[in-house]
């Protein structure tokens, strides 16, 4: 969100107090991915991918709802 600037990003990093832990295992889950992509295997459950998918859905909300509160 930074690159719509720094009003956006407050706004999105905001909506997201609370969720850290979520937001964490998302990150781990995209290094994990490009892991596996680049270089060979990662060990990952799928418990972990699961919840990694119920953290993305909390982010991709809140930068939607970022987006069309700013954009509207």
């Amino acid at each position: 969100m930074a690159q719509f600037g720094d009003e956006m990003k407050n706004k999105f990093n905001e909506k997201l107090k609370g969720f850290e832990p979520e937001v964490t295992l998302f990150g781990d889950i995209v290094k994990a991915r490009h892991k596996v992509a680049h270089s060979g295997g990662v060990h990952k459950s799928f418990k972990e991918v699961s919840k990694g998918i119920n953290a993305a859905e909390i982010i991709i909300k809140a930068m939607k709802e970022t987006l069309h509160e700013n954009l509207l």
